[in-house]
């Protein structure tokens, strides 16, 4: 886990200059990209109301996510979650707990330390 110290207060104690350190947990943005496999299409309908409700469950942790969709076709390929945890194997937890991730729709995870830099999401630009 991420811990930020930052210094809290300074005190004087027995004529010694002390220094007390307080811990806050540091948020991090961490991007999963999941292809879909051959038999996504059956499964994402099957699953689609437990889905659903686990994302609404863990909606504090979601910055934005949805499937992705091939070009022309309309056809969900895979799917993108940013999530916003302390650390990736927190995130990771997230993800492997969706329905989705549990019945095998996905073929593949690939995961991303995201730095949102510029946007309308990040009120402009960090810079």
């Amino acid at each position: 886990m991420v811990r930020l110290l930052s210094i809290a207060r300074k005190m004087h104690v027995y004529g010694t200059l002390m220094v007390r350190i307080t811990s806050q947990s540091v948020m991090q943005t961490f991007l999963a990209f999941c292809e879909d496999q051959a038999e996504a299409k059956t499964l994402r309908a099957q699953y689609l109301e437990p889905h659903l409700a686990y994302v609404e469950s863990v909606m504090d942790h979601i910055q934005v996510a949805g499937p992705l969709r091939e070009d022309g076709s309309g056809n969900i390929g895979a799917s993108c979650f940013i999530y916003r945890c302390e650390s990736l194997d927190d995130a990771r937890a997230l993800l492997e707990q969706d329905p989705y991730f549990r019945s095998g729709v996905y073929q593949s995870v690939r995961w991303f330390h995201l730095n949102p830099a510029a946007g309308q999401w990040v009120g402009g630009r960090n810079w």
